[in-house]
Order: C-alpha cells, then structure tokens, then sequence
C-alpha cells in the first residue's frame, strides 16, 4: 500500500500490547498514565491536575491557542459531546543540575464530534511540583500523537466486528490464546480513499500463540473502517 505520510509514534514510550480472547483484555502491565518515574508528591500533583480537568466541552478549548489550522469550523468552537484521549504525559528531561523533572507536557487527543472528520491534539504544560498549569493550553490541527490504550482497544474491537480475515483467524485459533501488537501508527496511510491526511490509522498483527503466521490489518480510527492486507504466513 501507498504510505502518505508516516509518524512513527516516538513522543513516550507506550509500548502498547492488547490481549483477547480466553484472557482479559489488557493494554501494557501498567494502565496508569502517571510516569512512574516522577516522585510521589508530583504524582499526586498530577494526578490532582487530570482530575480537575473535566469533561471537554468543545473540540478547541476556549482560551487556547490554535497551531497549524488553515481556518477554524464553526463546529470546532461549538458545545458538543466530545471524546477525549490522554495519549501521553512527558516530563522533562533530567540534567546534571536538575536531577528531577519540574514539568511534564500532557497530550490528549480530541475525536470530532462529526463522524468521519479528523479530531485535534491538546497540550497542555504542568507544574509537578504545584499541581498547576503552566502557559496557555495549545491546540494543534496535525501532530503525531501516540495512540492511546483505548483507542488501541477500539482498533482491535473494529477490526473483529468488521474484517471477514480477523473472524476467520478468530474460528481457527478456537480457545488458543490470541496476541494482537499494535505495529504502527501513521496519518493518512492506506490505499487511495481509505485514509485522509489527518486520519488516525493503525496497522494490527494478530498472532495465534499456539500456531505460526500472522495476520495484519490496518484500522482507520477516524472513519471506522478496517483494510485487510494479504497475510503473511
């Protein structure tokens, strides 16, 4: 397939696994978005900061910043009900005079409330060691934001519900346990009509731990489609 344009997901590291079938679903050992690395008053900061959040409202948060859009809908704007994902939570980076990280950058991802149109980015800067935000909230039309666990899980759902391959791998693997590796994540990949510039897409492998080959899928988030390419044995 004709690969538009490629982000390979390097903001954090969410290695991201997702097992189904016979066992619970899960999505990596630690659902926490909290970076285990940061010390237990700035978890706490943290988590204080997400839980004061709030449902979103709107796609564009009033008061944001708006990067790299052409031009803003009117539906963008508007009182709606909308789906959010924490993505990802990156503190700073430590240095030889700064040992601890004093902030992190959160990036959520904002699905439109139309249906087959591409969502939004969110950014937002904490203080760790305040619980406070730090700037003005930004807002960005195209940036590779790393999927989040429950998107990797709408994926892997979609691809069940809507691939003849995925139900067929499914009837033959019985009670065997199934593996599904969320491989990539790209924006606009795919065959022509299959994904816009600014689709959330992502390429599945399903293994069947008790027999050899696998089978990818690519899952269009964004529009909820699902493309079968030939499997690989």
């Amino acid at each position: 397939m004709k690969r538009l344009q490629t982000a390979w997901i390097a903001l954090a590291a969410l290695t991201l696994a997702a097992w189904v079938g016979p066992r619970t679903a899960r999505a990596g050992e630690d659902n926490s978005p909290i970076p285990s690395q940061l010390n237990r008053a700035q978890q706490e900061n943290l988590k204080k900061f997400l839980a004061g959040l709030g449902k979103p409202k709107r796609l564009i948060p009033k008061g944001s910043r708006a990067v790299g859009f052409a031009a803003l809908d009117t539906e963008m704007s508007r009182e709606a009900n909308i789906k959010e994902h924490l993505t990802a939570i990156i503190p700073e980076r430590p240095t030889a005079a700064q040992a601890e990280p004093r902030r992190a950058e959160g990036f959520w991802y904002r699905c439109s409330p139309v249906k087959g149109k591409p969502g939004v980015t969110v950014k937002r800067v904490v203080d760790l060691n305040t619980g406070k935000q730090v700037g003005q909230t930004e807002v960005f039309a195209d940036y590779p934001t790393p999927l989040s666990r429950e998107e990797v899980r709408e994926a892997i759902q979609l691809a069940r519900e809507k691939s003849d391959k995925v139900k067929e791998f499914y009837l033959r693997a019985e009670n065997s346990n199934v593996r599904v590796d969320d491989l990539l994540a790209e924006f606009g990949a795919g065959a022509p009509g299959f994904a816009g510039a600014r689709d959330r897409v992502v390429t599945l492998q399903f293994h069947n731990e008790d027999a050899p080959g696998f089978l990818n899928v690519e899952v269009n988030l964004t529009r909820g489609t699902v493309a079968d390419p030939d499997r690989n044995e």
